[in-house]
């Protein structure tokens, strides 16, 4: 196992705290899709526009993809068989008026049945 820092095992525990309740009974098995959502607070300095629209995308730090690591590595034990099932994701990063994580999982189907 890697060292990992005090702030990285933290953020882990808070992420898996507020999404325990929600955890399937059966940690899912199979192809999975996944939508995470990082909604961040608007800066004193957000563009009037962005206010307006309630939204507005980040296209600075932090990386979506150590963001998504993060989050789906503290959520796997209760959600997953295992991490590499998940076939597809989505990730994004906004500023907005309603902070917080938003989280979709789907089992994908293949067409003909199988």
């Amino acid at each position: 196992m890697a060292f990992q820092p005090y702030s990285v095992k933290k953020a882990e525990s808070t992420y898996l705290a507020l999404f325990l309740d929600a955890a399937p009974n059966v940690p899912l098995d199979g192809p999975l899709s996944v939508l995470v959502e990082f909604h961040f607070p608007f800066r004193k300095t957000e563009k009037k526009r962005a206010l307006d629209r309630g939204w507005g995308f980040i296209d600075t730090r932090p990386d979506v993809e150590n963001l998504a690591k993060l989050f789906i590595d503290a959520i796997a034990p209760r959600y997953f068989v295992d991490d590499a099932r998940i076939s597809e994701m989505c990730i994004r990063k906004f500023r907005s008026s309603r902070t917080g994580v938003r989280l979709r999982i789907h089992r994908l189907l293949y067409l003909d049945g199988d």
